[in-house]
C-alpha cells in the first residue's frame, strides 16, 4: 500500500488532509517534496536516470534521489530515507545541508498530472563511489557521476534535457561554484 502525503496550504502547513501521491497528482493538490544533491569531495555530481517505467519524466536524467514526505513525517528524515532507499546509503542528519525551499508546479506525464509541491533541497558531500550505491531498478535505470565543469555545461547549455527544477539548478550551481569552480 502507498504512503500518504500531507496536503498542505500556501504557508506549507498541513491541512489536516491526506492522499497518495497519484491523487495529488492528479488533482494538483499542493504538498511537499524532498530533493538530495549527492557530490563527491572532488565536485562530482551524482545523477540517477529515471526508469522508462516512471510516469514522470521516464528515462531523464535527474536529482541523485528525490521522493514525496510522508504524512507527518519531517523532510531531514524524508532525506535520510529517499537517500537509502534510492541509493543505499545510510547518512545522518549532520550530513544533510539545506540548500533551499521552493515551490514548483510543473507537468508530469501527457495526462495532464502536474507535480504542485513545496520542495526542500538538499546538498551532502560524502567520498562515494559507483560501488558504493545500490538502486531499485524499477525506479532508476543507471547513475552517473558528473565533473563538476561537465554538470555546469550541462545546466547552461542543456537544462532541457533534464525535469524542469529551474530554481534548484540555479541555487546548486551557485554553491558548487563557490566550491569547485
Amino acid at each position: 500500500m502507498e504512503n500518504k502525503v500531507d496536503i498542505i496550504d500556501e504557508q506549507g502547513n498541513p491541512t489536516g488532509k491526506t492522499a497518495d501521491k497519484d491523487t495529488v497528482h492528479r488533482k494538483g493538490l499542493l504538498h511537499r517534496n524532498v530533493h538530495v544533491w549527492a557530490v563527491t569531495p572532488k565536485g562530482e555530481v551524482l545523477m540517477q536516470k529515471r526508469s522508462a517505467s516512471c510516469y514522470s519524466y521516464p528515462g531523464y536524467w535527474d536529482i541523485s534521489c528525490a521522493g514525496h514526505i510522508d504524512a507527518g513525517e519531517n523532510t531531514q528524515t524524508a532525506a535520510m530515507r529517499e537517500v537509502q532507499e534510492e541509493l543505499g546509503l545510510r547518512i545522518g542528519p549532520k550530513d544533510l545541508e539545506h540548500l533551499l525551499t521552493y515551490h514548483e508546479d510543473i507537468p508530469i506525464g501527457n495526462n495532464g498530472w502536474r507535480e504542485v509541491s513545496v520542495s526542500d533541497v538538499y546538498l551532502f558531500q560524502r567520498d562515494i563511489t559507483r560501488h558504493d550505491i545500490t538502486f531499485p531498478e524499477e525506479e532508476i535505470s543507471a547513475i552517473r557521476f558528473i565533473p563538476y565543469t561537465a554538470f555546469v555545461d550541462l545546466l547552461q547549455n542543456n537544462r532541457d534535457s533534464l525535469p524542469p527544477h529551474g530554481q534548484e539548478f540555479d541555487k546548486l550551481l551557485e554553491v558548487l561554484k563557490e566550491r569547485f569552480g
